[in-house]
């Protein structure tokens, strides 16, 4: 069976199909990025972990599940998948700040079991709450960023 030979795209062609491509990256990227209030609700139920931690509550697994079943159905609703992680470095500071937050959230229980400072889980909370929001942010800006900065590019190419 011989190969057919397709005649080179004109150049109307071309930048249709780079417009197209750059559209359907633009549509990705919307889906999968999250909104503010997503950023909030995940920073609140990562501080009442920490809280319910610090007092050793029975309330944990209710917090842990039903924040996982509701960030699930946000992402389901979005239509976003759950963003792999991109390389090692990544990796390792994620896996980090997950064995910091730990550590912070025992501290925490650990302050109420043996000095009564029951003021230590609500601060710990408030501050894994606050720093993870903020890190939310800051990647929400960086896409925001990237993407008005590919869109200047596609303008100044007439794309």
């Amino acid at each position: 069976m011989e190969s057919q030979v397709h005649p080179d795209p004109t150049p109307e062609q071309a930048l249709e199909a780079l417009a197209s491509a750059h559209q359907a990256s633009r549509n990705a990227r919307a889906a999968a990025l999250y909104s503010r209030s997503y950023a909030a609700g995940v920073a609140l139920w990562s501080g009442a972990m920490g809280v319910a931690v610090g007092f050793g509550s029975a309330l944990l697994l209710p917090i842990l599940f039903g924040g996982l079943a509701l960030a699930h159905r946000a992402n389901v609703r979005r239509g976003a998948k759950v963003r792999e992680v991109s390389n090692p470095r990544e990796a390792a500071a994620v896996v980090s700040a997950g064995l910091a937050v730990g550590a912070a959230f025992l501290i925490g229980r650990d302050a109420v079991e043996e000095r009564g400072a029951t003021w230590m889980p609500w601060a710990i909370g408030a501050t894994v709450a606050l720093l993870l929001f903020a890190w939310m942010e800051l990647a929400h800006r960086a896409t925001r960023l990237e993407e008005s900065a590919e869109n200047g590019l596609q303008s100044e190419h007439g794309a």
